[in-house]
């Protein structure tokens, strides 16, 4: 299969606008790392039939790449054709990239788990882009955004990694997975850290359990639960959660990634056509209340002798 040149093209322009931040804080990876996961764990979750809690080790990590990346989409039941010699030419460009970037550090052996990790991300969102053509979401897109915002960044769970680049990272005794960024600078301070990073949290593991928790207790829209009956059922399963944070890391991220129901009276487990159709028409009032909002702006705007658009 050949890569058409509005494909290539697009990639090429992507790596072209990469260039490493000259400083460095969580800001630039936090919110794209949590969104990378949220969508590993959509796919999960849409491909299985039995869904377990999920603790986000760097094993399981690694496992929900490949369970993702093995699920592709067939068409006729054909195996999806990747252009294997694109793959390669994209991920050399990157890496010439980030060298030049890099400079005089371009060879250092400690950036090269850096600079390894990155890649490898990159090239699993290549083959994603694939083996999903049908997929409108790319879990990885979100993986590249941090290095678009300037880091190159190590995937690990492995405390000896995070003593070597982040000590803090060791307060968390979590197993969890994590992520190390660097960008290009050299600290100018003794006691500066070239490195940021941060432990995942627990979301996706409550995620799961919501999920699951939804379909026992709220199976179809007409048995929708509150976010406080659901955090009363966390809390029966000794598991104590802030209401914000439920409903902001939790039931959020899943009503939006289509897995859950959601209507005025609550959230449930979607089990048919009914109930699909029940929270698409929900949404779709509230998308239609927003259009009104922006028509009516934009009149105003007109009225003020100025296009807002």
């Amino acid at each position: 299969m050949l890569t058409n040149v509005k494909d290539i093209s697009h990639f090429e322009q992507e790596i072209r606008n990469v260039f490493l931040a000259e400083k460095l804080n969580q800001a630039l990876f936090k919110t794209p790392f949590y969104l990378h996961l949220d969508e590993m764990l959509k796919y999960y979750i849409f491909y299985s039939k039995n869904i377990k809690e999920i603790s986000l080790t760097e094993a399981v990590y690694n496992e929900l790449g490949i369970y993702i990346l093995e699920n592709y989409d067939s068409e006729n039941g054909n195996l999806p054709i990747i252009d294997w010699d694109f793959i390669e030419k994209m991920t050399e460009l990157l890496q010439d990239k980030i060298k030049k970037q890099l400079g005089t550090e371009k060879n250092s052996s400690f950036l090269k788990p850096f600079i390894d990790s990155t890649i490898d991300s990159f090239e699993k969102q290549l083959i994603f882009y694939y083996s999903h053509k049908n997929q409108e979401i790319n879990p990885w897109n979100a993986a590249f955004q941090i290095l678009q915002n300037g880091c190159l960044y190590l995937i690990s769970g492995n405390r000896d990694v995070f003593k070597e680049f982040y000590p803090k990272m060791l307060q968390n005794d979590s197993k969890n997975v994590g992520i190390i960024a660097v960008n290009k600078r050299k600290p100018q301070k003794s006691n500066e850290n070239k490195f940021a990073g941060f432990v995942v949290d627990n979301r996706h593991n409550l995620q799961t359990v919501v999920y699951n928790l939804l379909q026992e207790f709220a199976k179809g829209h007409q048995n929708a639960v509150k976010a406080e009956k659901i955090k009363q059922l966390l809390a029966e399963k000794n598991r104590e959660i802030n209401l914000q944070t439920l409903k902001n890391n939790i039931l959020l991220v899943l009503k939006r990634q289509g897995l859950i129901g959601s209507k005025t009276s609550g959230f449930y487990f979607i089990e048919n056509e009914e109930d699909l159709r029940e929270t698409h028409f929900f949404h779709s009032q509230k998308l239609n209340r927003i259009k009104t909002t922006l028509n009516f702006l934009e009149k105003k705007a007109t009225i003020m002798g100025f296009s807002i658009t």
